[in-house]
């Protein structure tokens, strides 16, 4: 699969139509690309069909619902303690629950072939996330939210020892990376 980003093509999606944002995330969620990667997520929702996705640390819900936008996909969105039930999308699942300790959603996981993080930005999660998916061979591509936040998340950035691309010019100012855990990917950055 080839994925092609650019700035252009990102910010040409139209947002508007897009309901059901909380309230506290609507107004970030139709910025442009580099400021905010909601466009970006639901240009990588429509590269791909009948597929399942894995939103990892809900909040409020926005994520899952970029991703959503391709209704010919699954989202699983998995958060520590919120649960948006309000959320009128049938295509997507939300979950309370953590994927250290738990089979089930750690199955779920592993059957997604795109999975967004965007977690407690700590270090220690992230890294057992990342470690998790290669122990288990998954084969799929990772977008990871914030990773210039903070030393910690750089530090985890680093330590990603699969092919990766620093891509926040398309996503968050905060940093957005993407893991290439397969090689059947490439990526075009224009």
């Amino acid at each position: 699969m080839k994925i092609s980003l650019s700035n252009v093509i990102l910010d040409c999606l139209t947002t508007s139509h897009i309901e059901h944002i909380h309230p506290q995330a609507n107004e970030w969620f139709h910025l442009q690309s580099g400021k905010e990667h909601y466009r970006l997520l639901i240009h990588l929702s429509y590269c791909y069909n009948n597929i399942q996705i894995s939103d990892i640390g809900t909040y409020r819900g926005a994520s899952a619902i970029a991703l959503a936008q391709n209704q010919n996909n699954k989202v699983f969105s998995l958060d520590v303690g919120v649960f948006r039930n309000e959320i009128p999308y049938s295509n997507i699942e939300f979950c309370v629950g953590h994927f250290q300790n738990d089979s089930n959603i750690q199955e779920k996981i592993l059957k997604s072939e795109l999975i967004f993080l965007d977690i407690d930005h700590l270090y220690h999660n992230e890294i057992w996330f990342y470690n998790f998916l290669v122990e288990n061979n998954w084969k799929g591509i990772m977008l990871c939210d914030d990773i210039h936040l903070s030393d910690e998340m750089e530090r985890f950035w680093r330590e990603i020892k699969h092919e990766k691309y620093d891509i926040t010019q398309y996503g968050h100012h905060s940093g957005t990376g993407i893991v290439l855990f397969s090689n059947e990917t490439t990526l075009n950055l224009s």
